[in-house]
């Protein structure tokens, strides 16, 4: 039995006419009598009763229309499921971000495709390269967006730079050092710092902002990999870390975080996609990086003023 079988039977049922169905079907009506006569012969049962005005359904054919019906709308519901996933405007997107990224640019680009196409579905993962980038080579997510990560000659993957991320040293509002206009390294040697655990690049830039001037570096009070924890030991203590421009927006809105001023010189990194450079990304997956690319080049901290004033 096949489907266009079923298609020509439930013409020729709705219609009670088999010259008007041979018509709407755009084929011959020998060739629609000999397909409803095979669907006969495999059912074992006389599906029409056959006379000079037309057809007529018998009580096996009231069965197999029914259970036709059912078939072509699970088909059509089929067609038009596949036909959204084809467009990207139905599926389930599965990508990974390091901490800037999840505080300015995602939620962005997220809300403004989830209006366009409500019925896509995000799975986010949250971390650091080490594990965003073993995600991406075995497939778990479709693609990371995180600081430039260091691929070691690892082929299989492909980076696309976005915008350029700039971290400053941050502390609660009222720190002792908040009101000053150019705090030393001396003095930033005095304070308790708290910094990211695992990130030798942040690692580097901390201790030549005191060994470049002949201070020792000062002791690391704690280290972790999470950046709310980072950002309520500086709210509640007289702590200090340096993080990413963007991941302090919202605290600087609210007045509880800033920036120190110091003399001592920013450190700025690249963030960006990283993907399979063999895979094949989902429709829905390339209209998000479409998404995810226009508010980059809208300029993300600016991107979410827009967005606060509305």
């Amino acid at each position: 039995m096949e489907f266009n079988q079923l298609r020509h039977f439930l013409t020729a049922a709705r219609l009670r006419n088999l010259t008007l169905a041979a018509r709407e079907l755009d084929i011959s009506q020998p060739a629609l009598s000999k397909s409803i006569r095979l669907l006969e012969q495999q059912l074992g049962a006389t599906l029409f009763e056959r006379g000079r005005l037309g057809v007529r359904l018998t009580a096996f054919g009231h069965a197999v229309l029914t259970h036709s019906q059912a078939i072509e709308a699970q088909t059509q519901s089929l067609e038009t499921q596949v036909e959204a996933l084809k467009r990207g405007y139905s599926g389930l997107v599965r990508i990974g971000c390091g901490a800037s990224a999840a505080t300015a640019l995602v939620p962005l680009a997220l809300s403004r495709l989830a209006k366009k196409r409500p019925d896509v579905n995000f799975h986010v993962l949250y971390g650091l390269n080490q594990s965003l980038l073993p995600w991406v080579r075995a497939g778990e997510i479709e693609f990371s967006l995180s600081f430039a990560p260091t691929f070691s000659g690892d082929s299989d993957l492909i980076y696309e730079p976005l915008y350029k991320e700039v971290s400053c040293i941050v502390a609660r509002a009222d720190h002792p050092l908040a009101g000053a206009r150019n705090v030393s390294a001396a003095k930033l040697a005095t304070c308790k710092w708290v910094l990211s655990h695992g990130l030798p690049l942040d690692r580097l830039w901390f201790q030549n902002i005191f060994l470049s001037r002949g201070i020792t570096p000062p002791a690391i009070t704690v280290e972790t990999d999470s950046t709310v924890l980072m950002k309520s030991l500086i709210a509640a203590d007289d702590f200090v870390t340096f993080l990413p421009r963007g991941l302090i927006f919202w605290e600087e809105m609210q007045g509880s975080l800033r920036e120190l001023k110091t003399e001592v010189p920013k450190w700025s990194g690249s963030v960006g996609i990283t993907r399979r450079r063999r895979g094949v990304l989902s429709p829905a997956s390339s209209a998000l990086i479409d998404e995810i690319r226009k508010v980059a080049a809208e300029g993300v901290v600016r991107a979410h003023k827009a967005v606060s004033k509305r």
